[in-house]
């Protein structure tokens, strides 16, 4: 009985600390961060003014690329800016309004956020300073909170800091980069097209050797997701890779990277036998499951080739990679898992 009672006035007495350190909480706390990127300011405010553009450095949206993002109103109207919901913990849902601005100098804005431990408001501001063809970038966040919520002000800066630093240098990279422009023009490039019954969208690269396909996968993809974030579209599957002609001896390919936008419908298959393994067998394709780095895939391909082959068949264009364990997963590429299909007839 005693042990309880112990417990018990314990509980009490750190309850009433926290309630006692709540009261001298400030209420309101300011962390401020700042970058030198270089590059003419002119450069650098668009990439903070367009919300838009956030997720391609903001420390936040890489927590959970899956986040819908939604956005409203025009520079010119009051409170414009965008919405967010979110899976992880700290985000979960918000909105952030953009309040005021000065061409190439100051943007203020504002937050609301709820999530799983409080809802709470604060202001921000972007501050830039241009010397030279360099700019200074300083990121503030301010929070305000109410008894006893403000208690948590004394946490606010260690909270924050790593991810305005984080953001500030994913900032300073994609500016210096070059990145937002090419991006900017591979939007103009996706398309949303139909292949097999299933709805993509899709950015195309012709005649690109093996040796560039993992650096216009990565670009292509990290646009595709974007693009389905900011158009209300949501992947329904593991990203695609559509080949429009293979051949292990063709130096170049033609081939797009792929998100699915609309359901894919599973068929089973039956198991055949091929030169690598097990594959699978449906009246429209061949599959086979490929676990191993990308590399190495050449002979997966070769034995779905000479299955189709030495069986009377044709291939149908665009043979079919999907991604099912990926870098996204796992850093260990030979734990990799890519279903490859063959569209036969």
């Amino acid at each position: 009985m005693r042990i309880f009672k112990g417990v018990f006035y314990y509980l009490v007495l750190m309850v009433l600390a926290l309630m006692l350190a709540a009261i001298f909480a400030p209420s309101n706390s300011i962390i401020s961060k700042s970058i030198i990127i270089n590059a003419p300011v002119q450069k650098v405010f668009p990439q903070l003014i367009r919300v838009k553009s956030w997720k391609k450095w903001d420390p936040w949206f890489s927590k959970d690329s899956t986040q819908r993002r939604t956005y409203f109103g025009n520079l010119s109207d009051a409170n414009s800016g965008l919405r967010w919901t979110s899976n992880y913990l700290r985000l979960r849902e918000g909105t952030l309004f953009i309040d005021s601005f000065l061409l190439n100098s100051t943007i203020d804005f504002s937050l609301e956020v709820k999530n799983d431990i409080l809802n709470s408001r604060g202001i921000g501001s972007f501050n830039l300073i241009e010397d030279e063809n360099n700019t200074s970038v300083t990121w503030k966040l301010e929070s305000n909170l109410l008894y006893p919520k403000k208690i948590l002000n004394y946490f606010f800066e260690n909270l924050l800091e790593k991810d305005l630093e984080i953001g500030l240098g994913r900032l300073k990279y994609y500016v210096e980069s070059g990145s937002y422009a090419v991006e900017e023009k591979a939007k103009d490039e996706i398309q949303i097209t139909t292949e097999f019954d299933v709805n993509y969208a899709i950015l195309k690269a012709k005649n690109i050797t093996p040796n560039g396909l993992d650096g216009f996968f990565l670009s292509a993809y990290k646009t595709l997701y974007g693009y389905t974030q900011t158009n209300g579209l949501s992947a329904k599957g593991p990203a695609r890779a559509l080949f429009y002609s293979w051949s292990n001896d063709i130096s170049k390919k033609k081939v797009a990277a792929a998100i699915p936008i609309s359901n894919i419908l599973e068929e089973t298959g039956d198991s055949v036998a091929i030169e690598v393994g097990k594959g699978f067998l449906t009246e429209s394709n061949i599959s086979y499951y490929h676990r191993g780095k990308y590399s190495l895939n050449k002979s997966s391909h070769l034995a779905l080739s000479n299955w189709v082959k030495d069986n009377n068949k044709e291939i149908v264009y665009p043979i079919v990679e999907e991604y099912i364990v990926g870098p996204s997963q796992t850093e260990d590429s030979n734990k990799f898992e890519t279903k490859i299909i063959y569209h036969i007839q």
